[in-house]
């Protein structure tokens, strides 16, 4: 017979069952997950056609969907280029001495649309694996649920729908 003790104590002395340590790591699991997945499902501001060169006609050419690029280093390179073509911009402006003038724009999206899209891109990709585990994890974890507690969450859910 194992004398396996099934209790703790948390950080303030307070004693904490398996189920209720259970309890408090889904629920920080359902915080993370509901963090990431808010990060990452931003509006797109632009059409995510991005080229390094447009046409007459303000469109590019050659266009790279931004919205759907895997490699995060052209997403940086895009952005970085993007940096250099504004501050070319605002700087040819002040070479002219102009007080008003068009705001900076690239294939027909303003700098702050683009870094949001780009932004937001990059965090879909570099967060994919971690909400994958996370999302694994939990499923596993809540296996262990006591049915009180798998009937609670249900309920929970149940009057969001409502």
């Amino acid at each position: 017979m194992s004398n396996l003790k099934t209790t703790r104590k948390n950080q303030s002395g307070l004693v904490v069952s398996p189920q209720e340590k259970l309890d408090t790591m889904l629920n920080a699991m359902d915080t993370k997950i509901e963090a990431i997945k808010n990060d990452t499902n931003r509006p797109n501001l632009t059409s995510g056609q991005f080229g390094f060169t447009m046409g007459s006609d303000n469109k590019p050419s050659k266009a790279i969907n931004i919205h759907i690029e895997m490699s995060v280093r052209l997403l940086i390179s895009i952005l970085g280029f993007l940096i250099a073509k504004k501050a070319e911009y605002e700087a040819a402006a002040k070479a002219l001495k102009l007080k008003k003038f068009p705001m900076f724009a690239w294939c027909g999206f303003d700098f702050d649309a683009w870094s949001n899209d780009i932004n937001t891109r990059i965090l879909v990709l570099t967060n994919h694996e971690e909400l994958k585990k996370l999302e694994e994890t939990r499923s596993e974890l809540s296996k262990f649920q006591s049915k009180d507690a798998q009937m609670m969450q249900l309920m929970d859910l149940a009057s969001k729908m409502l």
